[in-house]
Formats: structure tokens, C-alpha cells, sequence
């Protein structure tokens, strides 16, 4: 018995897994190897990277926004 996924298909989100799964698969289907294959292709963008300042830490159910 097959199970169907009840969610409709879209194929943005199709696409978007059709490509994760193959950016996974290079690496080696290693999460290790696809972060330092992620490292090196940032280490060759010329555009700028944005870094945003962190944030402070919130106690849990801290009233302070």
C-alpha cells in the first residue's frame, strides 16, 4: 500500500528539493563535506557578505521584546 502525500504539489518546492538533493548527493551525502563545499564556494564570492550583529539572549518567557 502506497501512502499519498496530502499536501498539493508545487513545483517551486519540487524544484527547490530536486536541488538540495543534488547539492547533497556532490558532497558526498556527507553533511560535514557539503558545509566545507558551502565554505570554499563563499570564500570565492566577490560580492560582499552581509553580517548582521547578534542579538542578545531572551530568558525563556522573558517579557523583554
Amino acid at each position: 500500500m502506497t501512502v499519498s502525500d496530502p499536501r498539493p504539489q508545487d513545483q517551486i518546492i519540487d524544484e527547490v528539493r530536486r536541488n538540495r538533493e543534488q547539492i547533497f548527493r556532490a558532497s558526498g551525502g556527507s553533511i560535514d563535506e557539503l558545509f566545507a563545499a558551502l565554505k570554499i564556494a563563499e570564500s570565492k564570492e566577490s560580492r560582499p557578505m552581509v553580517k548582521l550583529p547578534s542579538r542578545p539572549v531572551r530568558e525563556h518567557g522573558s517579557d523583554a521584546a
